[in-house]
């Protein structure tokens, strides 16, 4: 068994007005592993604010703040996602490498010290 704090690169997206957060729980990480999410193995881990000087639209004067949720949810190995689903690359990492590389975002590693 692989434990995943899920999160940011390994699971991540908007909640949709009028749509519950199990509900996008369940669509963002079907969209993003598309695997069925096991809501017994979902524990909560916390919250963290993600701040930008920039936003989507790149108007300038205004920046993005993303309330993000953790979560970690316990997949079998054997269901590891083996092919490229929305991303053009992925990794599984451990926690202790994920938190060394240099290539992973500060505010993904935010999530994974709870």
């Amino acid at each position: 068994m692989h434990l995943l704090k899920a999160f940011g690169s390994i699971w991540g997206g908007r909640i949709f007005k009028n749509e519950t957060i199990e509900k996008a729980q369940n669509r963002i990480f079907l969209e993003e592993t598309g695997l069925q999410l096991n809501r017994d193995t979902l524990k909560f881990l916390g919250v963290s604010d993600h701040i930008y000087q920039d936003n989507l639209f790149l108007s300038p004067g205004f920046g993005t703040h993303y309330v993000c949720l953790a979560y970690e949810v316990t997949i079998k190995s054997s269901d590891l996602p083996k092919t490229r689903i929305q991303h053009s690359e992925y990794a599984w990492r451990d926690v202790e490498t994920l938190l060394r590389s240099d290539d992973v975002h500060e505010n993904t590693k935010v999530c994974f010290k709870f």
